[in-house]
């Protein structure tokens, strides 16, 4: 008589094992580290292989919810989704639109920021902006989407863990900015030197000047190289690092390494006349090199005065059909941080070599994985 015992999954080959392993989630894999060596060698090889951004708008499940409830029913959204997201985050971008703005920084922290955090690797950065106008992500069937008419809704965008990628913290106080000198400077950015930097996205206070983002460029420019791409808006900051949260004027990431990365501006004439995302995309010629890629992220910037909807079911459908694997994120505010055009042109054009804060504009960024 045959034995109906199934097989033990100790005797499986291999290959069979690692194709397996394809199915779990980044945290399962993160588990399957510890059962032996050889589980070991392939859940690193298969995380390895996992090289791609994570974008995922949440929206608020409850008809009529309170700011505690939008705390509530977001934080229990966003650890469901940690449970079955498939890449390790290096590094975590937020956007908040009617939602936390109105908790105490405290309440903030304890509500949401403390239990999110925990269960994120330990060096995971988490950089955020609060009071957006809007936000821009993508839905849980892979849809961009833009919405800036204040509906409570939270936008992330995951980092992956790469090898020879580096995604760091970027923060400084007003006074910072002001008053250091030259060598304190250098002392503010010496965790950067060395890494090739490639792009710093910035949020800034809603109050923050072009003066500001001059005095980083300038400085950035002497000290980390010209090859540095801002780009970013205005809004609320805070980050996270080793479960601390803190809040300055102009705080965010600075991604450098094995990587690419473009901003363009593009001047809106007329809030109200439509914008094609997919023809400003094409500019880039950094997209055209990897358009069917899973390696790239679009961050968007727009002015909140922005009356035309940028995806509407048809254009986020176009879109995700030319840009099948491009994660989206971003969010509107009172002002877009990008690389200054010349002042003749009212088009697209690729950025030259000097940051500002601009108004009635979109900043357009790329990043790309190599």
């Amino acid at each position: 008589m045959e034995s109906t015992r199934g097989i033990s999954i100790a005797a499986l080959a291999p290959e069979t094992l690692a194709n397996v392993l394809r199915f779990l989630p980044a945290r399962h894999l993160v588990n399957s580290l510890l059962v032996c060596r050889l589980w070991k060698q392939l859940a690193e090889r298969e995380l390895s292989q996992r090289k791609f951004f994570v974008s995922r708008v949440f929206k608020c499940r409850k008809d009529k919810p309170t700011s505690l409830d939008d705390a509530d029913d977001f934080r229990e959204q966003v650890l469901e989704f940690l449970n079955v997201i498939d890449i390790v985050p290096s590094a975590v971008l937020m956007s908040c639109c009617k939602i936390f703005s109105e908790l105490p920084l405290g309440q903030f922290r304890k509500t949401f920021i403390s239990k999110f955090t925990a269960n994120l690797p330990k060096n995971c950065v988490v950089v955020g902006a609060r009071g957006v106008g809007g936000v821009i992500g993508e839905t849980d069937f892979g849809c961009p989407m833009a919405e800036n008419d204040f509906i409570p809704q939270l936008s992330l965008l995951f980092v992956p863990k790469a090898k020879g990628v580096n995604v760091d913290l970027f923060q400084m106080t007003g006074k910072e900015i002001e008053g250091s000198s030259m060598a304190q400077w250098r002392s503010k950015l010496d965790h950067l030197v060395n890494k090739d930097i490639k792009c710093l996205f910035l949020i800034g206070g809603n109050t923050m000047s072009t003066d500001y983002i001059d005095k980083i460029w300038a400085r950035t420019d002497t000290i980390l190289g010209p090859q540095i791409v801002f780009a970013g808006g205005l809004a609320t900051p805070f980050a996270v690092v080793n479960k601390k949260t803190t809040y300055h004027v102009v705080m965010g990431l600075a991604f450098g390494g094995k990587l690419k990365a473009a901003n363009a501006v593009y001047h809106m004439l007329n809030p109200r006349k439509e914008v094609d995302i997919r023809e400003l995309l094409r500019k880039f010629s950094l997209v055209n090199e990897s358009r069917a890629k899973h390696d790239t992220a679009c961050i968007v910037t727009p002015c909140v005065s922005l009356k035309r909807p940028l995806f509407d079911v048809e254009t986020s459908r176009q879109f995700r059909k030319e840009f099948p694997l491009m994660k989206v994120f971003g969010f509107f505010g009172l002002g877009e941080i990008g690389m200054k055009l010349p002042q003749w042109r009212d088009d697209t054009e690729q950025s030259t070599n000097v940051a500002e804060i601009n108004a009635c504009t979109i900043s357009l960024s790329v990043l790309k994985l190599l």
